[in-house]
């Protein structure tokens, strides 16, 4: 693989969806990050909902990520279902992440940017895992 497949190339296969999914996600963690940092430093959120909202900014950025170059489309008519699909694994992430974030935060007392980098490797494994079996599914049965 080659940088302009990485980049440029077809969906298919792991090894350009994993890089990928690596990329896009890394670029959802900065936007998850400021998004964070600024709702609790500047806005005076709580450090439990700052990380959260960070999240879900972040997210929505994978998701687009994901729609429009991770993962092969989905035929037409199984749009609604991906993105149902998608809307529920994102709802188990963000209990992970909140669960995650909360053991951090209140009982082992780490701070909450160090809470964010692990909650972050624990929620990527799982989002990635999901969408990939979920889009290939989707693909096979319609």
């Amino acid at each position: 693989m080659n940088l302009k497949s990485l980049f440029f190339g077809q969906h298919d296969g792991r090894l350009v969806q994993i890089p990928r999914a690596i990329l896009s996600s890394a670029g959802g963690s900065v936007l998850d990050y400021l998004t964070t940092i600024i709702l609790i430093e500047i806005a005076g959120l709580s450090e439990f909902w700052g990380g959260s909202l960070g999240m879900v900014a972040g997210l929505i950025f994978v998701y687009t990520a994901g729609r429009l170059w991770i993962y092969p489309p989905v035929p037409g008519e199984a749009v609604k279902i991906d993105a149902f699909l998608f809307i529920l694994i994102s709802i188990i992430g963000a209990g992970i992440n909140m669960l995650f974030l909360s053991l951090g935060l209140k009982y082992l007392k780490w701070h909450y940017l160090f809470v964010k980098l692990l909650v972050s490797a624990i929620t990527f494994s799982w989002n990635f895992s999901m969408r990939r079996v979920v889009n290939i599914r989707l693909r096979e049965k319609l």
